[in-house]
């Protein structure tokens, strides 16, 4: 009973990083997560679960796994270089030997997996996660049996540490998911709420007096006019209305959504926006190649889902300097509809990823933000989901599911 009261409180040590992980530290959010769990990492190591003179077992496989897998290889090196150096300043001995031995070997799959630890979805990552621990915990035992000789009373505490590792993996990685889930609605809801006051507040008082000018500004571009002065008249008209296209992102955001809907051939609605979109990508080098599937059928405003997949392309035209390819595509997956967009572009980082859908918060130097956003709230009004995923220089993917309808004719 003692040895699993002390690896409950072992456990408990690992719920400050987990929620630490999901604070909204806007500044070396990195740097503080590699503290924090190098806290929980000592603190583990500290308060071990003593079996007889010779064994000290704990968890400490949680703080290096996780700082691995959502840290990277940066957090996961200094963790790692932080346990050898600890337990070396505990005594060299065996148990010096066999965390060395079991770090080299469960360590180097921690770094293979973390991208598609990272890609996948909660029950992947929860069965990569649990996975790399029962590695980590058998190269354990393998080595200590190697080191120390086999016996029946070390092993079945080793198999509790087991147990009581996957336990808290699964728990943590769960947990974790949870408390991000909580707090990107709760930054949503906020999001949604100052954006929609700003719009109601200020969004026509400022659009009506810009119009003016406009027409204005046309009535004085006179032909007899120097060329001069028509390249200043052309230069303010087109200012005006890049300011106009931005507070037109305000209104469509904070209007109240369309109550409007119908069961829509999702593959000629994307055929119809990439036709749409084609004239301004080849101006910019960009191909769009669309591979529509039928019996790709949902409930959805046409206008709206124009709007989303319009969004969706022209971020990834933009995203494209240099020209490229963006794969538009469109599949049925089970229940759902699978929307996807693929570009080569320049990507994000991961910092940058997670701020996407911020309100202004845009990659682009005139962006304003509020176009993923509406973007989410058009996903989110049809009863889907949409995911964005991006690797720095290796382009961006998004994909929306949204609930498929089969057996009804689309209108």
């Amino acid at each position: 009973m003692n040895v699993i009261k002390d690896f409950l409180l072992q456990i408990a040590l690992i719920a400050m990083p987990v929620f630490g992980h999901q604070m909204p530290w806007e500044k070396n959010k990195r740097t503080i997560m590699t503290v924090l769990w190098g806290i929980a990492l000592v603190a583990c190591m500290t308060f071990p679960v003593n079996y007889g003179i010779q064994f000290r077992l704990d968890i400490r496989i949680i703080p290096l796994l996780l700082g691995f897998l959502y840290g990277g290889p940066g957090t996961g090196l200094a963790l790692t270089a932080l346990l050898l150096s600890f337990r070396l300043y505990l005594g060299l001995d065996i148990g010096f030997y066999t965390t060395l031995l079991t770090a080299l070997c469960g360590i180097p799959p921690m770094v293979l997996f973390r991208r598609a630890f990272l890609k996948g979805d909660l029950q992947r990552r929860v069965l990569i996660g649990c996975s790399l621990a029962s590695f980590y915990c058998f190269a354990g035992i393998g080595w200590s049996m190697l080191l120390r000789g086999f016996a029946l009373d070390s092993l079945k505490v080793q198999a509790i540490q087991l147990l009581c590792v996957l336990f808290t993996t699964w728990v943590a990685i769960r947990l974790n998911d949870f408390v991000h889930e909580v707090q990107f609605v709760r930054m949503e809801a906020e999001r949604l709420r100052t954006i929609s006051e700003l719009t109601s507040l200020f969004a026509h008082e400022i659009r009506n007096p810009m119009q003016t000018t406009r027409g204005f500004l046309q009535l004085l571009d006179d032909p007899a006019l120097p060329e001069k002065k028509k390249q200043y008249i052309r230069l303010s008209i087109g200012e005006l209305d890049r300011a106009n296209a931005v507070i037109g992102d305000y209104l469509s955001f904070g209007k109240p959504a369309s109550a409007e809907r119908g069961v829509a051939e999702l593959a000629h609605e994307l055929d119809r926006a990439a036709n749409v979109m084609q004239p301004y990508a080849a101006h910019q080098g960009v191909s769009i190649r669309t591979l529509a599937l039928s019996g790709c059928k949902a409930s959805v405003n046409r206008q709206q889902f124009g709007q989303l997949v319009i969004n969706l392309l022209k971020n990834a035209i933009e995203s494209m300097p240099e020209g490229g390819v963006i794969e538009l595509s469109c599949r049925p997956d089970g229940d759902s509809a699978l929307i996807q967009v693929k570009d080569e572009g320049v990507g994000m980082t991961p910092e940058q990823l997670e701020r996407i859908g911020s309100p202004f918060y845009s990659l682009k130097e005139t962006g304003t933000g509020l176009g993923m956003i509406v973007c989410y709230q058009i996903v989110k009004q049809f009863g889907g989901t949409m995911k964005v995923e991006s690797e720095y220089g290796g382009g961006t993917e998004v994909t929306v599911r949204l609930p498929r309808i089969e057996g009804q004719p689309a209108e």
